[in-house]
């Protein structure tokens, strides 16, 4: 005989073989109206093109969506946001006199060296 109790066989009778993702809505979009007033709210304001994905849902309650929802629908109206690579540069004090230190010292070094520098930080 096999070395069951009553509750493994309830439970075996009772629950899926393999456990199931939950609590997903598996349909997360805007439909053509809601994309039509998306498009009109972006083209309205260039600070419009600036509000971060998940900060538009306070812009726009009447749509009723989340994050996800603005980034496909932003996607399917052909919009593409392009953001600069920024310059890794701090405001910092101490990080500033540093650079100044180098900029300094760099200054009495041969052309050939600097140029070498120069290439490496740049790749």
């Amino acid at each position: 005989m096999l070395n069951v109790i009553d509750y493994q066989i309830w439970y075996a009778k009772n629950h899926r073989l393999i456990p199931q993702k939950g609590g997903k809505p598996h349909n997360i979009r805007l439909h053509t109206p809601e994309k039509e007033k998306l498009k009109t709210w972006l083209l309205a304001s260039p600070s419009h093109c600036h509000v971060a994905y998940y900060k538009m849902a306070r812009h726009l309650p009447q749509l009723h969506a989340k994050e996800k929802a603005f980034r496909t629908a932003i996607q399917d109206i052909s919009y593409y946001r392009r953001v600069s690579r920024k310059k890794g540069y701090s405001d910092d004090p101490e990080v500033i006199q540093e650079r100044l230190n180098l900029v300094e010292q760099g200054s009495t070094w041969p052309r050939p060296y600097v140029q070498r520098i120069c290439f490496t930080d740049e790749v």
